[in-house]
């Protein structure tokens, strides 16, 4: 199995607010599917990345590490999301219409979806 984009945010959720009912309301997740998300990541990852005590979550050192690499995996996701939104960066656009409604439809449509 591999490390998710999906872990990595959940990950830092939890690491910011150091307790998981917080970074779940933060995530707008339940708290047993954070949980959940995190089990998976140390099964991935090999060791345990937070200590979970009654005050709430510690990072362990291979969570802090996790947890500077995370964040600079998950920048450069938003920056390489931004970048393909930019104009001019589109791809192909696959459309279709029944054919009875096309030549009322795609002439309006067309222009638009070109700018």
């Amino acid at each position: 199995m591999n490390i998710t984009l999906r872990q990595l945010r959940y990950f830092l959720a939890l690491a910011e607010q150091a307790h998981f009912t917080r970074a779940a309301e933060q995530i707008n997740v339940t708290q047993p599917a954070l949980s959940m998300q995190i089990r998976q990541l140390e099964g991935v990852i090999g060791a345990p990345l937070v200590e979970r005590t009654q005050a709430g979550v510690v990072l362990t050192p291979q969570g802090r590490a996790l947890q500077a690499q995370a964040a600079r995996v998950l920048a450069a996701m938003a920056e390489l999301e931004h970048a393909m939104r930019a104009p001019g960066q589109g791809g192909r656009l696959m459309l279709g219409t029944i054919p009875t409604v096309a030549p009322y439809l795609l002439p309006e449509a067309l222009p638009l979806l070109r700018a």
